[in-house]
């Protein structure tokens, strides 16, 4: 006889159904938490990264800034040079406009030539008059932007690594006992890396003098030229030869309120001769013309340099060229002349004061200790935290307490460490050869930032820190 029975499987399959639900349960708590993780980890090298990258650009601009004021200032030198330079053009014309008078023929093409020079020069004395200016204005800028960038970078570094964690996640924060540990410390990092110089640090302003001397073109540097290239006999035991002579410097006063700034132009034209006698030979020199301009901090029309430049010499002395300084190797006496704003024969100045220069400003250079190092580099460190209360399980999404599996961790928070790095490194160039490591300065922008690997003592140490040891 068959006997019927049905349903005695169903408890065993609700049994396995509540079986594979909290099963299924868990497996989204893992799944949800391992999400989590590895959104903790991207966004810690993201915010890591982020700042570290701030700090390269501030370097970087630093670097720029400093390029730029440097090349103002050679800018400058270049317009008192070429002040200077057309002055002279003009001094020269007029000298032998003046001397041709004589000549009808010969003077209708000098005074011509003299007109059309004195045009081009009042034209240059105001186009260089303005460049000087602009320059001052512009290196001035750069200055006071290098100290907003630095003190920016101060604040930004942090404030960029919170914004972007919070941004990813809003439960995601970065102000764990390790977090702030490593933000103060690159803080205090970044605020020793680099070094303001003014003008009453002296050594650090003659070494920036230094460079911009070295940076002056061809024209600022040196103009000179001469006829014949050697002596040329010009009757009995006397040779000549015509000599044109010229050079701008940068040159420096220290004073009690600071090293006082002065952009020098010297501009001369002199017929050299030498006489031979019978154990002996005598030079003499015929100034023929001469200029100077010059533009100092002080803005004032009386040149920096020792006051003997301002006063005319008695003839046929030094006129002030060993009081102020020799620029030229030969033409002494035109130098003298210039220096003292002796007239030209048609009464024209010889010596401009130029106004609106600032002198040299303060900047921003790498610190000793970071210029000292074998490789400078900074470390920016970052922890991303996420509180377990705030792990989205199968409770929250469910919004049912009686299937809550609450998730476990050390700390009582999931969280990841990143460490990004500030290093100097030239880019690769196929044309030059990269296989001398080159010291970090603050001149040449090559400053990057890169993921560095995490060690063990970082991770135990922020471990410590979460759970309280330290």
């Amino acid at each position: 006889m068959k006997t019927r029975q049905s349903g005695q499987v169903l408890p065993l399959g609700l049994v396995l159904v509540v079986f594979c639900v909290v099963g299924a349960l868990m497996l989204f708590n893992t799944g949800q938490v391992a999400s989590d993780k590895m959104r903790l980890a991207n966004t810690a090298d993201a915010a890591a990264y982020s700042g570290a990258l701030w700090q390269a650009r501030a370097l970087n601009y630093q670097a720029y800034a400093n390029r730029a004021m440097v090349a103002n200032q050679v800018a400058i030198g270049q317009a008192v040079s070429l002040n200077s330079w057309m002055n002279y053009a003009a001094v020269t014309s007029e000298q032998i406009a003046t001397v041709t008078k004589p000549v009808p023929i010969l003077n209708v093409v000098t005074s011509g030539i003299q007109t059309g020079v004195t045009a081009a020069d009042k034209v240059v004395a105001l186009s260089t008059q303005a460049m000087v200016t602009v320059s001052s204005i512009i290196t001035r800028v750069l200055s006071a932007s290098q100290d907003a960038m630095i003190a920016a970078t101060l604040y930004n570094t942090s404030e960029i690594i919170s914004v972007v964690a919070s941004e990813t996640d809003p439960r995601f924060h970065t102000n764990s006992g390790y977090g702030l540990l490593q933000k103060g410390l690159n803080a205090v990092a970044w605020s020793s890396f680099s070094k303001r110089y003014d003008k009453n640090d002296e050594p650090a302003m003659r070494e920036r003098q230094s460079l911009i001397m070295e940076s002056r073109d061809r024209f600022t540097q040196e103009r000179n030229w001469e006829l014949f290239g050697s002596w040329v006999p010009i009757g009995g035991l006397t040779v000549a030869d015509l000599v044109r002579q010229g050079t701008t410097k940068l040159t420096a006063v220290d004073t009690s309120n600071g090293l006082e700034w002065e952009w020098m132009a010297k501009d001369t034209l002199s017929i050299q001769t030498k006489k031979f006698g019978f154990f002996s030979s005598k030079k003499a020199e015929i100034p023929i013309a001469w200029a100077a301009s010059f533009a100092n901090s002080k803005n004032s029309k009386r040149t920096s340099q020792n006051q003997r430049c301002n006063r005319l010499q008695v003839f046929g002395g030094s006129y002030g060229s060993e009081a102020c300084g020799k620029f030229v190797d030969d033409n002494h006496t035109s130098e003298g002349f210039a220096d003292n704003n002796v007239r030209s024969l048609a009464g024209r100045a010889t010596r401009r004061s130029m106004s609106g220069y600032a002198g040299v400003q303060s900047f921003w250079v790498l610190s000793d200790e970071s210029r000292s190092a074998e490789q400078a580099k900074l470390s920016v460190k970052v922890e991303v935290s996420l509180p377990s209360e705030q792990l989205r399980g199968s409770d929250t999404v469910l919004q049912a307490d009686t299937l809550a599996a609450p998730v476990e961790v050390a700390g009582n928070a999931l969280s990841s460490i990143s460490i990004a790095t500030v290093s100097y490194q030239r880019p690769n160039d196929f044309f030059l050869n990269t296989s001398k490591l080159e010291k970090a300065n603050a001149y040449n922008p090559y400053w990057q930032a890169q993921l560095a690997p995490v060690s063990f003592a970082e991770r135990t140490g922020a471990l410590a820190l979460r759970a309280g040891f330290l």
